[in-house]
């Protein structure tokens, strides 16, 4: 597996992990590469390679500066997984309907998205790519509602080179969505989605530093090839919460 980046955010405190090198670009600086504010580890300051915002009610936003290597651009293929614990269901959050908020997400890029209970789709998970100047997303959605305090792991696979959008949850591929790079094919308002790097950074617990899902992070992972789905059990059963 080529595994770009991990972060553990284990037990109270703050871990990263880099894989000894990549075959075809420079890992990202390893001194501090990911910052948190906050009950997870405090940041040095503002020469550290990432900036931090500690959010509303001791809520946590951690971001790694941008890399190719968080790109779908850069191999064609990235896929991320990670553990999640909601604790709270109804939040203030994006969109019109201010009813969602993105635990992890490459701004501009791709996002995973939950909902919250004053949505209609209350609960639900979803993995969405996105051109970078915004707009409709396209991708996989898991209709089965998360439960308050559980665990639930999530693994995404962004495939630009068959095109297609894969969201597994707690091991079982979700049905619902377009599941490919084209929003409403084959209809009036089609939307091609052209995967572009953009110099913007990864996001855990918030996209905009405003809207933040309430909850547990675990063990989120940055992968630059296409993971098959014996490959993500493996990963899931590393780790037993």
């Amino acid at each position: 597996m080529s595994l770009v980046a991990r972060w553990r955010l284990d037990s109270g405190r703050f871990a990263e992990w880099w894989p000894a090198e990549l075959p075809s670009y420079p890992l990202p600086p390893a001194r501090r590469p990911f910052c948190v504010d906050g009950p997870v580890r405090p940041c040095a300051g503002p020469g550290d390679v990432a900036a931090t915002k500690l959010g509303p009610s001791g809520t946590v936003n951690a971001f790694a500066e941008h890399h190719a290597s968080y790109s779908i651009q850069t191999t064609g293929v990235i896929c991320y997984t990670g553990w999640l614990r909601p604790d709270v269901m109804t939040f203030p959050g994006e969109g019109s309907s201010q009813d969602y908020v993105h635990p992890f997400a490459k701004v501009g890029e791709y996002a995973l998205r939950f909902y919250s209970s004053t949505s209609d789709r209350a609960g639900q998970l979803a993995a969405y790519v996105f051109n970078p100047q915004g707009g409709f997303g396209s991708g996989a959605r898991y209709t089965t509602p998360r439960e308050q305090g559980l665990w639930t792991h999530v693994a995404v696979v962004m495939d630009w080179i068959t095109r297609e959008v894969a969201l597994h949850v707690n091991g079982v591929e979700a049905q619902s969505g377009e599941r490919t790079f084209t929003y409403h094919v084959g209809q009036p308002d089609e939307v091609q989605i052209v995967p572009q790097e953009q110099p913007t950074p990864l996001t855990l617990w918030s996209r905009n530093g405003v809207h933040f899902f309430r909850g547990g992070l675990y063990d989120w992972r940055v992968y630059n090839h296409r993971l098959s789905t014996q490959e993500i059990a493996d990963i899931r059963g590393e780790v037993e919460l």
